[in-house]
């Protein structure tokens, strides 16, 4: 994983963006490392199964200039195997000094049992088989068996009593505690009871040492016990320090005197194998999915995050707010994740109506064995709607069933290839190479479904899997080439709109800007130029939104552009013909007698009277995501 942060990710965003300094900002650039680190374990997973892989940043931070830190870098399984050489050679090595260890030789092995996720790499297993002929066991998972061996091993252990120091005077306290040493939850709860025979009076503190909680001083009850939920730091190691005191206020000593409780994953606690996410709604009206618990979360759980309705909805109509959940790492395809189901909110279930913009709660609670829990509150209406979900694994999934279903996902993929091959630039030559490779993918899974037909659904579920497998991987890679070609396409759109409105923005602040209006202006090219130089879209967004309210703060200023604002409006359609009339009499009465912040009263008036455009407003209704982002 370092490797490939070192030389493989790092050169790449070190030549595009002004990365924080190592010496300078230290905790800066070790946060940014860490995140790094997870984006190559995940593509380290992912170059397993596929030649190359996409790593794609957009949770990075900003940089040193406030840019931020996105982009892309593709990856080969080439590349990582070039990286692993040196640490192969090396795992080598150490086999042959175990088996030389052992007094044995290398004839003398009967299996090589696989142990850990790495082991699951092409290159490393023919590595071992290439050095050891022997044969490979694959009937345990390398990611369990060390775990299993702990359990068996934990089950032939004594458990050890806590020890119960000797008390330093006769005036100290010595308590027992009973507590879990690892918490899946972030509320752990702790027992205690002082053995003393004098405790009445006494009183207990524990206080985390980071200083996030406290339980302030409590009695315990009359037979010296008490009971505590202490709150933990999400996946820290927390230590909280004890105290006790007498009826007096005096400070006495206390044994033991500290506890440690990890919050992580226990043994009876498994990790959620894929991403729970709800889908929302972006302002472009496509969808993307808000991750409710990410990938490898300790279960149980529960999060809750707050939304906003996407749409309006009134009791005892026949529409409904879905709130859809999926599980599946396509963040911005949901379509290519599993759904988990649906939450409706019907109209039918209404007391009141539901606005476009209101808050809704989503909490979503997952026990052990993957049964869901969402429950959506409005806290307008003070309403719950609830809704039992169940997620099941991959492993558990029909593959054979869904494998029939592969030969018109393929011809999707080549119809959306089509599309995409169209709108890309002709200089974009690492889109066209990413078509290109894209296209013989698919084409390669037609040839195989298509040899396998009829085999594939009756006699061979494995290849069932990996079929599907592969189609939905394909479908990711599209999104990703389709958002990449929106972005682009959104950034000569930025682009053309800054052209159109620079020169009027410019003539506006020479004739009527301020000093310190001319001075942002300066700001904004600067900016321009940065972003342009960077292909940055989010940020010619920024610039473009800056010329734009820069034009008309200035426009605002000006009495002669109500004016002109009025003339226009007076020949228009409006909602609510006799209301605009009465407006348009008074805009003339003002205009009359140059009275300019009651004509600005009137314009904005009749803006508001103005028809909106049905089919931005028109919301498809056949289960589109009812949210959108709070």
């Amino acid at each position: 994983d370092r490797l490939i942060v070192e030389r493989l990710l790092m050169p790449v965003l070190e030549n595009e963006f002004s990365l924080p300094d190592k010496k300078q900002r230290p905790d800066v650039h070790h946060g940014l490392i860490q995140r790094l680190y997870l984006k190559a374990e995940e593509a380290k997973i992912d170059l397993t199964r596929n030649e190359t892989v996409i790593v794609s940043f957009f949770d990075l931070g900003e940089d040193q200039e406030g840019t931020s830190i996105e982009g892309e870098i593709e990856i080969s399984r080439h590349q990582l195997e070039q990286l692993c050489a040196p640490l192969l050679d090396k795992c080598i090595a150490l086999c042959e000094e175990a088996i030389n260890g052992a007094r044995t030789s290398e004839s003398g092995l009967d299996r090589i049992l696989l142990v850990g996720g790495p082991t699951q790499m092409p290159i490393v297993r023919k590595r071992l088989q290439d050095r050891f002929d022997a044969k490979m066991e694959h009937s345990f998972d390398p990611l369990t068996i060390v775990a299993q061996g702990a359990a068996i091993h934990a089950a032939s252990v004594e458990k050890l009593s806590q020890k119960i120091a000797t008390p330093a005077a006769a005036r100290d306290v010595n308590i027992v505690l009973a507590h879990e040493s690892v918490s899946s939850t972030l509320q752990c709860p702790v027992d205690g009871r002082i053995v003393d025979d004098c405790h009445l009076g006494i009183e207990i503190r524990i206080d985390a040492e980071s200083g996030h909680w406290t339980s302030g001083w409590i009695a315990p009850s009359a037979d010296g016990t008490f009971e505590l939920m202490l709150s933990l730091l999400e996946g820290k190691t927390c230590r909280f320090w004890l105290h006790a005191r007498d009826p007096q206020g005096r400070t006495l000593a206390i044994s033991p005197d500290s506890l440690t409780i990890r919050h992580g994953l226990t043994m009876s606690a498994p990790p959620l194998p894929f991403t729970i996410s709800t889908e929302i709604v972006k302002q472009d009206g496509s969808t993307e999915l808000e991750p409710m618990f990410r990938r490898g979360t300790a279960l149980p759980n529960e999060a809750t995050k707050t939304f906003r309705a996407n749409k309006t909805i009134r009791p005892r109509h026949e529409d409904y707010i879905a709130i859809k959940i999926w599980s599946g790492e396509a963040l911005n395809d949901p379509e290519a994740n599993d759904l988990a189901g649906n939450l409706l909110i019907k109209g039918e279930q209404l007391s009141r109506s539901i606005i476009e913009g209101s808050e809704i709660e989503v909490t979503v609670s997952i026990d052990s064995s993957r049964r869901m829990q969402v429950i959506a509150f409005l806290p307008k209406l003070n309403a719950h709607f609830s809704e039992d979900l169940y997620c099941p694994q991959r492993d558990e999934e029909d593959y054979s069933e869904l494998a029939q279903q592969v030969p018109d996902q393929i011809e999707s993929h080549f119809d959306r290839l089509n599309e995409l091959e169209a709108i890309l630039d002709d200089g974009d030559f690492e889109a066209i190479t990413q078509v290109d490779r894209l296209r013989q993918q698919i084409e390669n899974l037609d040839s195989e479904v298509e040899s396998q037909s009829g085999v594939l659904v009756d006699y061979d579920p494995d290849r069932a899997q990996r079929i599907v497998s592969e189609a939905r991987d394909i479908r990711s890679s599209l999104a990703k080439l389709e958002n990449k070609a929106n972005t682009r396409a959104n950034t000569s759109v930025q682009l053309k709109e800054i052209q159109e409105t620079r020169p009027q923005t410019q003539q506006l602040v020479e004739s009527f800007g301020t000093t310190l209006e001319k001075k942002e202006l300066s700001v904004l090219d600067r900016e321009l130029e940065r972003a342009q130089h960077k292909d940055d879209e989010r940020s010619l967004r920024k610039v473009a939104e800056g010329f734009s309210n820069l034009h008309y703060r200035i426009l605002f200023r000006q009495d002669w552009f109500w004016s002109e604002q009025f003339k226009k409006l007076r020949g228009m359609n409006y909602t609510s013909p006799a209301v605009a009339k009465e407006l348009v009499a008074k805009g003339d009465e003002a205009q009359r007698r140059g009275r300019a912040q009651e004509l600005k009263e009137v314009v904005s008036e009749l803006w508001k009277l103005l028809p909106k455009d049905e089919a931005d407003t028109d919301r498809k209704k056949v289960m589109q995501a009812g949210l959108r982002r709070h």
